[in-house]
């Protein structure tokens, strides 16, 4: 299609971009910028992370502001302390990094040689009961006949210490 034989009237595109759709686009823009910059008036207000921010309804605003504007003493280089003499070497860290990593190593290779799972435990169970010995694996007998016969032992036995002076 060429120019001369172009359809005269609105096409798709020119009528998407009608006067009345490209002034309510204008408006809703304006609305968002003007939000956005009231938000940027109010936003120094409540950093207090900024010099001077100090909330002025807090109970230690002046104290605050006396701290922020008095003048610290400055360091200086004599005043930086010597370097430790009880720091391991670099070459004692990165020993020490490659023992972890070989026993990260060691760590997964055996539960790879021994995977577990959450199914099955009666089987195991039974293995575990059968190397118990037998006279181990018994249930207890009943002593609630001794105990009894102990504690009253120990009762009688008890005496009530002498009172505090």
């Amino acid at each position: 299609m060429t120019l001369a034989n172009k359809p005269q009237g609105l096409t798709k595109v020119d009528a998407n971009r009608s006067p009345a759709k490209m002034r309510a686009l204008r408006a809703v823009a304006v609305t968002t910028a003007a939000v956005a910059l009231c938000g940027c008036n109010t936003l120094a207000k409540n950093n207090y992370f900024l010099p001077g921010g100090v909330d002025q309804h807090s109970a230690v605003a002046s104290q605050v502001s006396a701290a922020q504007s008095e003048q610290g003493a400055f360091p200086t280089f004599a005043e930086i302390p010597p370097l430790p003499g009880d720091v391991r070497p670099l070459s004692a860290w990165r020993a020490t990094v490659h023992e972890t990593l070989a026993a990260k190593r060691e760590t997964l290779a055996e539960l790879e040689r021994r995977p577990w799972t959450l199914s099955g435990t009666e089987a195991f169970a039974e293995d575990a009961r059968a190397k118990i010995p037998p006279a181990e694996a018994a249930p207890p007998t009943d002593t609630t006949a001794e105990a009894e016969s102990f504690a009253a032992g120990a009762r009688g036995r008890a005496k009530t210490p002498p009172p505090a002076h």
